[in-house]
């Protein structure tokens, strides 16, 4: 299931809108492993520009009523398509980070 050539640095572990529960493996090489959350079959291996993967999160970050793959290492934060796992967008701050409704408005907040 893990290649120990590298060091897990992040689990989590997601049910996508259709119920297909998922599991991603961040590595310290900034890569993350996809594997199927029943199986434990590696699905996919998704390659970013981040370093050490800090945190992995699945959640509408930006509010356009789809969730998405948010990733960050120490430096970056990368919104990713859940499904295609391409870049959607990326901010120059990462590190822990937290989504949800803070302020009681409509909007999700990162």
């Amino acid at each position: 299931m893990y290649n120990d050539d590298n060091i897990i640095t992040r689990i989590a572990a997601y049910k996508d809108s259709l119920g297909a529960a998922k599991i991603f493996v961040g590595l310290d090489n900034g890569t993350i492993e996809v594997y199927n959350g029943i199986s434990l079959v590696k699905m996919n291996t998704i390659t970013t520009e981040l370093d050490e993967i800090k945190m992995i999160a699945y959640a509408d970050a930006n509010n356009n009523g789809i969730k998405e793959l948010v990733i960050s290492d120490d430096d970056n934060l990368l919104l990713l398509d859940y499904s295609s796992y391409k870049t959607l967008g990326k901010l120059f701050q990462g590190g822990n980070f937290a989504i949800g409704n803070v302020d009681g408005k409509s909007e999700i907040v990162l």
